[in-house]
């Protein structure tokens, strides 16, 4: 009985942290009040009091996932459950529908899942894993200055009550190194049995802030400092928040993780809110209710596909990258570089396969202007480089796996590395030279219509300067020559397999 209330109370908070995640970035009619009346402070309470969800769970995170004593195997397995489900996630929501451009710019969203860490995007999740690592650092018995630290941590979430609220850059998305900073106050939340003093601490926060929240509106000139008080980094938020924790915590048992990080992973995917967010769109239901319910629904949705997922996550083949991992994680740092230098050789020719594939691509697409600046809309003119690498990267990668699998099929057919390497360069360069010399001619690529010229071949060769023919056939000959020389040289049998 004790478990099943546990596991109610996580599921509760899990939706409480979805409405606060979800729910706001919707823009519902309730947000679009911004003058000073009693709706814009019901607002701003209710709002507020839903972010505190958030500091809520980052410290109960704190509280329990600081306990756990393999903490390296728990930060990898966190990190590659958000790689690969955010990545499935955002492929699946491509396939569904081709109507994203009208509230995102999906290659964006599907970065965003790519490199979550890299790109700020699921600040709770890797807001607990850095803290995991700072506690690590903190909480190690030879560092003298933990109690400093903690104070620090506190001062830096004071300051900004008495400046502006964002002075330490912590809006929006960009919350990692506040929930990092708050998962370390979470790890060093301590069981006692002062409850009448945590509760009045937490009343009176709670209180504080629902004033400050209520009246702002009437208080603020302009407008812009209307929700100076509805963040989660509010001080009085997080005391509210901590004193929460403080007297429930004793009552809680670990949750499941993987069915946790994997619900995060889900409300805060970019690729999946878009979507939520067109849902609203098409059906124009920017009602208070309509995205209430259809917030609800997501949530459901969310928790149901990470019990989905956690369950395909207990399989075999998943139990055995797993178990890799442990294993990883439990030899010495010199076992795992000396680990870490054997997997890069042995990956080493699918990498440089991979770069290879991705030059190709790169010039394939640089080399069909012939200038440095293009434009694909009346309205903007782009660099190159900038169009290509920026506006253009998610088809660039595309096209590089395409060539990557090309490459491995060849070489599966030949058991053969540098044949079926150097065969695809070849004709690549010749698509990539053809491409370029009839754009440049009739502003056109190489279309699959210009395949029946095939039939007059013998009069198109024949245009074709002698001096060129001499060129092609000495750069075939080398090229045969060079195969030849590293096949025998430098046989890689096994790259097929990776």
């Amino acid at each position: 009985m004790h478990r099943l209330k546990s596991n109610l109370v996580w599921v509760a908070l899990m939706f409480w942290v979805g409405i606060a995640q979800v729910y706001w970035q919707l823009g519902p009619h309730i947000a679009s009040y911004s003058n000073a009346s009693l709706h814009t402070s019901a607002y701003e309470v209710l709002k507020g009091l839903t972010l505190l969800g958030s500091d809520i769970l980052i410290l109960l995170l704190g509280y329990f996932l600081s306990q756990r004593s393999h903490r390296e195997s728990t930060i990898i397995k966190a990190w590659l459950n958000a790689l690969v489900l955010g990545v499935l996630a955002s492929v699946l929501v491509a396939l569904s529908t081709n109507q994203l451009a009208k509230v995102t710019v999906f290659h964006i969203d599907f970065f965003n899942a790519t490199f979550p860490l890299l790109r700020n995007t699921y600040p709770l999740i890797f807001g607990s894993l850095l803290g995991l690592i700072l506690t690590a650092v903190i909480n190690d018995q030879k560092f003298i200055w933990r109690r400093p630290a903690l104070i620090s941590i506190w001062l830096l979430i004071i300051v900004p009550l008495f400046w502006t609220p964002n002075i330490w850059g912590w809006t929006s998305n960009h919350l990692t190194l506040f929930y990092a900073l708050l998962f370390v106050l979470g790890a060093n939340v301590k069981q006692g049995s002062y409850h009448r003093k945590w509760l009045l601490i937490t009343g009176l926060g709670l209180l504080i802030t629902v004033v400050l929240q209520g009246i702002m509106p009437f208080m603020s000139i302009d407008g812009r400092t209307t929700s100076r008080f509805t963040t989660p980094t509010n001080i009085f938020t997080v005391l509210a928040a901590y004193g929460i924790v403080k007297i429930t915590v004793n009552h809680l048992e670990q949750p499941n993780w993987r069915s946790l990080y994997s619900y995060l992973t889900l409300i805060e995917n970019t690729a999946l809110l878009a979507s939520v967010q067109l849902i609203v769109k098409l059906h124009n239901a920017y009602g208070s209710l309509k995205e209430g319910i259809i917030t609800i629904i997501f949530l459901l949705f969310s928790l149901a596909c990470s019990y989905v997922w956690c369950r395909l996550s207990t399989g075999n083949f998943a139990k055995r990258h797993l178990q890799r991992i442990d294993r990883f994680t439990g030899q010495s740092a010199d076992e795992q570089l000396q680990l870490i230098k054997q997997r890069l050789n042995s990956w080493m020719p699918n990498i440089i396969l991979g770069i290879i594939s991705y030059l190709i691509a790169a010039l394939s697409m640089l080399l069909m202007n012939d200038g440095f600046s293009v434009s694909p809309n009346v309205d903007a003119t782009y660099n190159i480089f900038a169009y290509t690498f920026g506006q253009r990267e998610l088809l660039l990668l595309f096209t590089a796996f395409l060539i990557f699998a090309v490459i491995k099929f060849i070489q599966a057919l030949t058991n053969r590395y540098w044949i079926g390497l150097i065969s695809v360069i070849a004709i690549s360069a010749v698509f990539v030279v053809a491409n370029h010399e009839k754009n440049v001619a009739r502003n056109e690529p190489i279309l699959p219509a210009d395949l029946a010229m095939v039939r007059v071949a013998k009069n198109l060769f024949g245009m074709v300067d002698g001096i060129v023919w001499i060129v092609a056939l000495v750069t075939l000959m080398i090229l045969i020559a060079v195969t030849v020389w590293l096949e025998k040289t430098h046989p890689l049998r096994n790259a097929v397999g990776g």
